[in-house]
């Protein structure tokens, strides 16, 4: 399995020192053959959003500062600093799914059709 009797005496010793417990993967990346997980390339979102918002035609006024709001008030203290290749759909439905049933017990929830414009919003920007 391991290339050589030196590289399997260092996965010996690796997982000795974990006494048993590491997984393959684990002794791969304390050897260094993983390589690290690279930095984002992309913008984050609240950056992506801010230049697709800056750069839409077609929408009248009201229509832009309601996209900003929605931006501003619900999407980005969630997703605004993630970057946009790190955001995953399950993250994105707990979001949808918080506006639904907010953490407020004093404020309503958002109405389906309302959640549905957060959605589109996002499918858009994406």
């Amino acid at each position: 399995m391991w290339p050589t009797e030196e590289v399997a005496l260092e996965v010996k010793a690796i997982v000795e020192g974990y006494r048993g417990n590491r997984t393959a993967d684990q002794v791969y990346a304390d050897m260094g053959v993983l390589d690290p997980e690279p930095e984002p390339t992309l913008p984050t979102l609240r950056d992506w959003s801010t230049t697709w918002l800056a750069a839409k035609t077609r929408i009248t006024p009201g229509t832009r500062a309601a996209y900003e709001r929605q931006l501003v008030t619900r999407i980005w203290p969630v997703l605004g600093d993630h970057h946009i290749d790190r955001i995953t759909p399950t993250q994105i439905g707990a979001l949808l799914n918080a506006l639904r049933r907010p953490e407020d017990d004093d404020e309503p929830g958002l109405t389906n059709s309302t959640v549905t414009r957060y959605y589109s919003l996002l499918f858009a920007i994406f």
